[in-house]
């Protein structure tokens, strides 16, 4: 049901389907009426190719008006519609007439088609004041009103028939039978449009364009939803390649994006950002560096894409102590061929890799000259370029070495085999080998130099600490052997000149035994010369006797003096 017109007069309503009126229902569904056989055959052979037209004066009843009224009232309803029908062109059922019939008298096509449906008019109370032309108009403007309907049920088009108001440049203002305005483009109303002018606009519904712009729109979606719904981009996995003591390497595979775009890529340690990974679709793989040694860190990768932000699993590891060795990633310059083999089997014994390129996990350059790609990459990326020795000194001390020894231009002499706080019995051995070159220059001093000796052997020490030693002012050796000689006077003078006076006292008596240690010779310049060699000797073995261990007893003191006569040399330096 459609509302063609509505006015104070009376209701005009559409209904295209043929459905008989509320008085013809009346009598059609009552169980026995006179009227109801011929009702029935009425409608049964009526034209439905027709248009089925009423006036209904019901809502007159209400207002207590009488029926010689109401009949009037409804001959002047009839009268306007048909007039109106006969204005556009159609008798009273609705059919096309005059010229328009005999140019199409099937009714088919064209201008030439007949209305259909059934159209009801109901009257109101106004309509018995109201002016016959003033209804006329109203009715006219309700068929008109009906044209566009039949229309849009024939070819889905729409009439509106509109009063133009106002032509400016840009914007017409249109009226509606209704009295409403409408705002339209002047560019598409007719050229010699004026104010008052009546246009018609034809709306029609365009099932094609539709329906091809409804399938277009459901292939986008489905190639959205293919495109960018099914896959997503994928977690970075994150691992470790190396640890070493102060270094940790990670790598992580190729970021997939799926059709997302990249934002940035960040490393995380400890749950706080360490940085953001430069070139992330180049780049695979980061180094740690300046960590404590033996210490456990958590690392984790954020990646941001268009698509959302995705987190890889966190990733737990530590650093090496400093007798692991199993970090220690050796790249191999120019080495001899049995060279190359005896650093090979060094690292497989320590656990550590020899890798034939220079990567981000290197850990130190091995060779013996340099020159070469791989030794120019190794200077590019600051890793530390050593001699083989470096690592034979790393197996044969069990930990991590200072490589500042064994660079290439190093001088050897300034290697140190082992940590700091290494064992005695280490530093023992290597004052021994240095005792072992040192007798010329102990045979070369001059008398003058044994008495700047004693001298200084006279002045007390200073409080230096010592390898083996209490933090006291003297070696513990030397009060112990203070200690055990009897005849000492008090205080007891430094073990040096006692040891002179007794030789002096055995020089007078000729006869008294003397230690087992310096032979019996001649009172000649020969036995001075001895006698200030031993002196010099005594001295240096007591310089030496600070390094010993607490525990050792005077007796053992003395008999290692003549066994590590040169350890007062590499000793004299405090640490």
């Amino acid at each position: 049901m459609k509302t063609l017109r509505s006015h104070k007069s009376f209701i005009m309503r559409y209904f295209p389907n043929y459905k008989p009126s509320h008085v013809a229902s009346r009598y059609l569904n009552a169980d026995v009426h006179p009227l109801q056989p011929k009702i029935t055959h009425m409608y049964a052979t009526r034209d439905k190719n027709t248009l089925w037209w009423m006036v209904n004066p019901s809502h007159l009843m209400s207002v207590r008006m009488k029926r010689v009224v109401r009949s009037w009232c409804s001959r002047r309803a009839r009268m306007a519609f048909r007039l109106a029908l006969k204005d556009h062109g159609f008798d009273a059922d609705g059919r096309k007439a005059g010229q328009e019939m005999l140019e199409n008298p099937s009714g088919k096509g064209g201008n030439g088609k007949n209305l259909k449906g059934r159209v009801d008019l109901l009257l109101h109370a106004d309509i018995l004041r109201e002016p016959f032309e003033v209804l006329r108009k109203e009715m006219d403007a309700g068929v008109g009103a009906l044209l566009p309907s039949q229309r849009k049920s024939r070819r889905r088009h729409m009439l509106v028939s509109l009063t133009v108001g106002k032509v400016d440049a840009g914007v017409a203002v249109l009226l509606t039978q209704d009295n409403r305005l409408i705002e339209f483009p002047s560019v598409l109303l007719p050229s010699n449009i004026t104010s008052g002018s009546i246009v018609d606009i034809t709306v029609a519904r365009n099932h094609t364009a539709e329906s091809a712009s409804a399938a277009n729109f459901q292939a986008l979606q489905k190639r959205i939803l293919n495109t960018y719904g099914v896959k997503t981009p994928t977690p970075p996995v994150l691992r470790l390649r190396n640890a070493t003591q102060t270094s940790l390497v990670l790598e992580w595979d190729p970021i997939d994006l799926a059709t997302a775009s990249l934002k940035s890529l960040s490393l995380y340690r400890n749950g706080s950002k360490a940085g953001s990974i430069p070139r992330p679709l180049e780049t695979r793989s980061t180094k740690i560096s300046g960590l404590a040694i033996h210490t456990e860190y958590t690392f984790h990768l954020v990646l941001r894409t268009t698509a959302g932000t995705y987190q890889s699993e966190k990733l737990t590891c530590r650093t090496h102590k400093m007798t692991d060795l199993s970090g220690i990633t050796v790249t191999a310059g120019v080495l001899p061929p049995q060279q190359k083999d005896a650093l090979a089997a060094a690292l497989d014994r320590i656990g550590g890799k020899l890798i034939d390129s220079v990567r981000i996990d290197t850990t130190h350059f091995v060779c013996t000259e340099g020159r070469g790609p791989l030794w120019e990459k190794a200077v590019e990326m600051n890793i530390p370029v050593v001699v083989p020795e470096w690592v034979d000194a790393c197996e044969a001390e069990g930990t991590i070495v200072s490589v500042r020894g064994y660079y290439l231009n190093a001088d050897p002499k300034a290697r140190q085999l082992g940590p700091i706080h290494s064992s005695t019995q280490h530093q023992r051995t290597v004052s021994t080998a240095t005792s072992t070159l040192a007798p010329p220059a102990v045979q070369a001093q001059t008398p003058s130099r044994q008495a700047e000796q004693e001298d200084e052997q006279n002045v007390e020490p200073p409080v230096t600490p010592f390898p083996g030693a209490e933090m006291t002012g003297r070696p513990i050796a030397e009060e112990k052997e203070v200690g055990s000689d009897e005849s000492t006077e008090s205080p007891p003078p430094p073990p040096p000149k006692d040891e002179e006076k007794e030789d002096e006292a055995a020089q007078q008596d000729g006869d008294h035994e003397t230690p087992p240690s310096p032979p019996e010779k001649d009172e000649d310049e020969g036995e001075v010369k001895d006698e200030e060699e031993k002196i010099e000797e005594n001295t240096r073995e007591q310089e030496a006797e600070q390094e010993e261990e607490e525990k050792d007893d005077s007796s053992n003191a003395k008999e290692r003096k003549s066994k590590e006569g040169g350890e007062g040399d590499f000793n004299e330096v405090p640490l």
